[in-house]
């Protein structure tokens, strides 16, 4: 990843399990999280910029 580039993230719940998606930097803070899918087959989308560090 470039700092500064956008990205998009799309994942889809398989299984019919309660899911999230979280990104954490190095020291366990949370970046970015998505909302979460309890649905099979529900796809769960989210965008971010990435940053330096």
């Amino acid at each position: 990843m470039r700092a500064g580039d956008r990205y998009e993230l799309v994942w889809i719940n398989r299984d019919g399990r309660e899911h999230e998606l979280i990104i954490a930097d190095e020291a366990g803070e949370d970046l970015v999280e998505t909302r979460e899918a309890e649905r099979t087959g529900a796809a769960v989308r989210t965008t971010f910029r990435a940053t330096n560090g």
